[in-house]
């Protein structure tokens, strides 16, 4: 059993009708869905502690204005795990949409960093930046992309 579940099975049993639920960090969101399956009908409450962002804060930054932004975040740019099929993909939605842009954050591989010097200026592979620009990143995303295959 995971630690929200055991967090939420914890809470339900000692939970009064008058209580009223707190719930506070993201570590937490799912908290209240599942205490809600479990029949808590007392008032929920969620706070995010670590606000996000402005997306403005990202877009001008990396000159990104009014585009739609699709965003990579992967730990590994790496064939095994679909890092050049998205790429593959990333062009294909630009032939279609030209003033899509595609942010890929983390680190990269050979084959990576070789498939997208060949790309064009809307594929920004940023590396591996700090927590502040991850959020920020978040924020200013229409379409998060995420690839897993595994070969």
């Amino acid at each position: 059993m995971g630690r929200v579940r055991v967090l939420q099975a914890m809470m339900s049993e000692s939970i009064t009708e008058d209580d009223f639920v707190w719930i506070q960090d993201y570590q937490l969101l799912e908290v209240g869905k599942f205490m809600r399956e479990q029949g808590v009908e007392q008032p929920l409450s969620f706070f995010l502690h670590i606000p996000f962002p402005s997306p403005d804060l990202f877009r001008r930054r990396y000159g990104i204005h009014d585009a739609p932004l699709l965003l990579d975040l992967s730990t590994q740019k790496c064939h095994g795990k679909g890092s050049i099929h998205t790429l593959e993909a990333v062009a294909l939605v630009q032939s279609q949409m030209p003033e899509v842009q595609f942010a890929s954050i983390g680190a990269s591989s050979p084959e990576w960093a070789e498939a997208v010097a060949q790309s064009d200026a809307r594929v920004l592979d940023l590396g591996r930046v700090d927590e502040d620009t991850k959020r920020s990143a978040f924020a200013a995303a229409d379409v998060f992309v995420l690839s897993l295959i595994h070969i």
